[in-house]
């Protein structure tokens, strides 16, 4: 079945740690939900202004800003996600990196040799947010990357050591990703006597 659909520019709230750089648009029907989803696409005239980009729709009930899953093609200065329903759409860009707490063991932290049985830090990003693994890096001493736990709501990342840690200096790479590509990178070293 066919149906119509129409675009128009809305006054809406602005986000409160974002730049709209396309939109905001209203798109109806709304109260129609679509039986495919269809793609949805920003043509963005400055490249420049793809980094830290992604399409939001605006939640009216929470009056927040909501990330959809994007993809952005360069060549064609374009990002585009895929709906079910008419929303309120725009383009934000934001550049705050996730936050990375409690981490154990840390940066320049000493630690003896049969205290340190696990990997522990908590992660968070409080607009475009974290897509569970597939955002994180870990990896200890310049190995591969660690296969971890995460826990999406508490936010946490848990990883158990199998063996112990030798005495002396054992390297520490954390990078952290947010959905719309801004990094927060902890590198350095641990000591264990």
């Amino acid at each position: 079945d066919t149906t119509f659909v129409w675009l128009e520019e809305i006054d809406v709230p602005k986000p409160k740690k974002g730049e709209i750089i396309s939109g905001p648009y209203k798109m109806g029907p709304f109260l129609m939900p679509l039986t495919k989803k269809i793609n949805l696409d920003f043509t963005i005239f400055d490249p420049l202004k793809l980094n830290s980009a992604g399409i939001f729709y605006f939640d009216k009930k929470r009056e927040e800003w909501i990330y959809l899953d994007t993809k952005i093609n360069n060549q064609k200065s374009q990002l585009s996600t895929r709906i079910l329903s008419g929303e309120i759409f725009a383009v934000i860009r934001e550049f705050k990196p996730p936050e990375l707490t409690q981490i154990y063991p840390n940066v320049d932290a000493t630690y003896r040799q049969q205290d340190l049985d696990y990997l522990e830090f908590f992660v968070d990003d409080d607009f475009s947010g974290i897509d569970g693994e597939n955002n994180i890096i870990i990896k200890i001493n310049d190995g591969k990357p660690l296969i971890f736990e995460y826990n999406i709501h508490q936010k946490r990342v848990y990883y158990p050591f199998d063996d112990q840690f030798s005495t002396g200096s054992h390297k520490l790479h954390i990078t952290a990703r947010d959905n719309v590509g801004n990094e927060k990178i902890i590198k350095g070293s641990f000591h264990i006597k």
